[in-house]
């Protein structure tokens, strides 16, 4: 009797240990999202040329869908003008990477630096991290660096960007 209660509760620790984890950010992330506030910051060479926080109003609206099968679509509407970004995500620790997106418009389609379009004379790198989430808030953390080689000047910009459920 004393190894069958030893066996079952081994069998029942082994179901809850293996069980997914549902507060990880890749379950998390699944469901369209709402920006809420983003801020700012854009450095041009090693000057500080703006530091911006802003709301989303009804002129300047930004919704970003996290689909389970790791696509993802982005809608930006701004005074009359609407954009739609859809491409592939992968979420690794708390880094968020973007992949194989495509965008309605030839120009930088949104003014937030989830992804950037790279000219022939520039280089571009982005980097971001999911610095909150739940299951009614993200956060995104995005720092962007665009080198044109004509200029030698480089532009970073760094924002956080608030989105709700």
């Amino acid at each position: 009797m004393r190894k069958l209660v030893i066996l079952i509760a081994l069998v029942l620790f082994c179901i809850i240990a293996c069980k997914k984890d549902n507060n990880q950010p890749q379950s998390l992330i699944i469901g369209k999202w709402s920006l809420t506030t983003i801020h700012s910051v854009e450095y041009l060479g090693n000057v500080k040329e703006a530091d911006t926080t802003a709301e989303t109003t009804t002129n300047f609206n930004d919704k970003l869908q996290f689909n389970k099968d790791g696509s993802f679509i982005n809608l930006y509407s701004s005074s009359g003008l609407l954009d739609t970004i859809a491409g592939n995500y992968k979420i690794s620790g708390n880094t968020l990477s973007f992949s194989n997106y495509h965008s309605n418009y030839v120009f930088l389609p949104t003014p937030f630096p989830l992804f950037l379009p790279a000219r022939v004379d520039s280089s571009v790198s982005i980097s971001n991290q999911i610095t909150q989430i739940n299951s009614s808030k993200l956060t995104i953390h995005s720092e962007s660096n665009l080198y044109d080689n004509a200029s030698n000047i480089n532009t970073r910009i760094i924002t956080d960007q608030y989105y709700s459920k």
